[in-house]
């Protein structure tokens, strides 16, 4: 082991004066390797649970999209009359809870969401508007996770796509429900 690898990097102590538990190329020191903390949840660890978001009252004819893992729009589509859109995607959810997937984006060490992009970010060139939706899904009650885990059936997020403008809507969107599909 090399000077670098084996002097603990927050104080100039030799790794040796630390129980330590070498994780890859991470080393955990001190406190947390006596622990027996993890970096790594493995998937076993998971459950996948389906989510559904509706999305009612949307503007006629405004593209909506699912943000890909990509960037990209997933699955655009558009209400022709103002009726609700529906997109389904899955979720590994771990002990915490702690949210996993190709749709769900993060911001801090907490929240968890998923975007709905709108118009122009939803892959339609010719819209007037370029926005994206937030829909929180950090604090969904365990006890819903529970169930939709062991039903094996969706959680369905309502959210309303008009903003009090009549514009569509953007930013952090608020459900005006949440339950079992």
């Amino acid at each position: 082991m090399d000077k670098a690898e084996s002097v603990c990097m927050h104080r100039n102590y030799p790794m040796e004066s630390h129980p330590s538990i070498p994780i890859g190329n991470i080393r955990l020191v001190g406190p947390l390797a006596r622990s027996g903390y993890s970096l790594v949840m493995g998937r076993e660890q998971q459950s996948e649970i389906a989510f559904r978001i509706v999305i009612e009252q949307p503007v006629p004819g405004v593209l909506h999209s699912l943000q890909g893992k990509d960037d990209r729009p997933l699955d655009p589509k558009a209400s022709r009359m103002g009726e609700a859109l529906a997109f389904d995607f899955s979720v590994r959810v771990g002990p915490g809870p702690k949210f996993f997937g190709d749709q769900v984006r993060r911001e801090g060490p907490e929240r968890r969401f998923v975007y709905i992009r709108v118009g122009q970010m939803a892959g339609d060139a010719a819209s007037p508007w370029s926005r994206r939706m937030k829909i929180d899904i950090h604090d969904i009650d365990q006890e819903l996770l529970d169930a939709a885990a062991k039903d094996m059936r969706p959680i369905e997020i309502a959210i309303i796509g008009t903003g009090k403008d009549g514009t569509p809507a953007c930013a952090t969107v608020r459900p005006t429900m949440r339950r079992i599909a």
